[in-house]
């Protein structure tokens, strides 16, 4: 069984086509790339005083109402609509009432969720969704209850005004940045733990993603620190050291963030974070939870597919001294740092690593959080060592692919990486058999490599295509995992074996279940 999150590049129908031209016939999709239409600021009341400050200054005891729309396509604003009147909050869809807070006729068909504070009796207008804005209108109430409050606040005036609400649906049907993604991408990963999840494939997430760890720049799309927490109802909320707000759009607490030093950003919280790790820490634990679990994960496209660009983009190994150290780094689909390795000249200033080591080594371990001891922790927290004393290299349960090709199946003929395809292509074979020189179906290759580059990119761990003949199928060159060459777990094939002796132990087991231990003939 595979799970495919079908993200801002391509469609779902497409990335299903892939997984099942592959052989894969029991598919779980989890559509992401879209964030609810959110109303904000409804019944919200704000200092008379302030009412010319943009954005207006809302009194903390009465943030009013946010009512967060249920569906999530272009029609939203013109599909809702929402009445509020004297504290009572009444929500429309295409005409039927779906929600409503009034007391002697309360409605809540799950469409919406609201959640807030408002002033009872507080004066409202009816508005439509697609004509509401920031800007307050000019209704005043004086609130006697209240004044004692203002005057605390600001010395004076015990006048308020009530905000117009606003529609935040900038981000609506909007392709989503590394680090949206990353956030629906893990949301999504705790949403299917209880599922018997064998395979896992997720289309935009980029084993080459740009990262602030490689000194690539946040505010230009890449994956920043991070820090995640639990709000009051349990839901994982994430921060950006580079963004003022988090998830959940708590911002005073919060802010912008600058760390002195990588002992401060721990400190503080905020740690490394990648797609390879997030998939590689969801596929251990699921195969612990369920036997088996195992990932496969793409890279970004050629910027050329001329002879430079391809040859920029397979790139070379790093070179390494007599004791495995990184001191040259590697490039292209060669150097990826968690699969060869590299040099500190690469890293960020605030990795954890950088100031015990000249270089960084290839690999990712389970580690174990630092805010809760039983849970998994992000890749700069405190390894997981197993009874021999040796970290627990999670890297053993993810496969990266590198190929792109003109693939072939009920979506149409198009370009795409072949994660996807080889995923379905491994989940159906007998696990006692590899992938490695098995003929992909319905695949066209778009370029030719040398055998030196081929070597290479085997030793890079980084799947791609070799030629055959111009009558043959091309074949998938290695059946390596991520995991490093000290790993018991080096290929796919020892993977499956160990998965399907798991599973026959489980059923063997089964049987003992609630039956007495002391007969003998058992």
């Amino acid at each position: 069984m595979t799970a495919m999150f079908t993200v801002h590049e391509g469609t779902l129908i497409q990335a299903m086509e892939e997984i099942a031209q592959g052989g894969c016939d029991n598919i779980y999709l989890f559509r992401l790339g879209t964030k609810p239409a959110v109303l904000s600021g409804i019944g919200a009341v704000t200092l008379v005083g302030d009412a010319t400050a943009q954005p207006p200054v809302v009194d903390v005891l009465h943030p009013g109402l946010t009512v967060t729309l249920g569906k999530r396509d272009a029609n939203v604003a013109t599909d809702y609509r929402v009445l509020y009147l004297l504290g009572v909050l009444k929500v429309f869809y295409q005409g039927n009432l779906v929600y409503s807070n009034d007391p002697a006729d309360p409605v809540d068909t799950a469409e919406v969720t609201v959640a807030g504070t408002i002033v009872a009796a507080h004066p409202g207008m009816d508005f439509k969704s697609d004509t509401v804005s920031t800007v307050p209108f000019d209704l005043s109430i004086t609130l006697a209850d209240a004044a004692a409050k203002v005057s605390d606040v600001k010395g004076a005036a015990a006048s308020y005004q009530k905000m117009k609400p606003v529609l935040v649906a900038a981000e609506l049907g909007l392709s989503l940045d590394n680090c949206a993604l990353y956030e629906a991408q893990q949301r999504a990963f705790e949403l299917i733990e209880i599922f018997p999840i064998q395979r896992v494939f997720c289309p935009g997430a980029k084993f080459d993603a740009p990262n602030v760890v490689f000194n690539d720049d946040p505010a230009a799309g890449a994956l920043g620190w991070l820090k995640t927490f639990e709000d009051i109802d349990g839901v994982t909320q994430f921060h950006w050291a580079h963004k003022a707000a988090a998830s959940n759009g708590e911002i005073e607490d919060l802010g912008v963030q600058v760390f002195t030093n990588h002992v401060d950003r721990l400190a503080k919280d905020y740690h490394e974070v990648s797609f390879q790790f997030m998939l590689a820490r969801f596929c251990r634990k699921q195969s612990q939870n369920q036997g088996g679990c195992f990932g496969y994960i793409g890279g970004s496209e050629p910027k050329s597919y001329k002879p430079v660009g391809l040859r920029n983009w397979i790139g070379y190994l790093p070179t390494w001294d007599v004791n495995g150290a990184v001191v040259k780094a590697g490039k292209g689909l060669c150097g990826i740092p968690f699969l060869t390795g590299t040099t500190s000249e690469k890293l960020n200033t605030l990795v954890h690593d950088i100031s015990t080591k000249a270089y960084r080594a290839a690999g990712m371990y389970q580690t174990v959080s630092q805010a809760d001891a039983t849970n998994d922790g992000e890749y700069d927290e405190g390894a997981v060592l197993d009874r021999n004393g040796y970290p627990v290299d999670i890297g053993a349960h993810i496969h990266a692919v590198g190929e792109w090709a003109y693939v072939q199946n009920g979506a149409g003929t198009y370009r795409a990486n072949l994660a996807g395809v080889v995923c379905g292509f491994e989940s159906h074979l007998d696990p006692k058999s590899a992938i490695t020189n098995k003929p992909l179906p319905a695949v066209s290759q778009i370029y030719r490599v040398t055998l030196a580059q081929l070597n290479a990119l085997t030793k890079g761990k980084v799947n791609m295509l070799r030629f055959k003949g111009d009558l043959q199928a091309p074949a998938l060159l290695h059946d390596y995992t991520c995991s490093t060459d000290q790993s018991d777990y080096l290929f796919i094939l020892r993977q499956n074996i160990k998965f399907l002796l798991c599973s026959a132990l489980f059923e063997e087991a089964d049987k003992f279940i609630g039956e007495s231990s002391t007969d003998g003939l058992q």
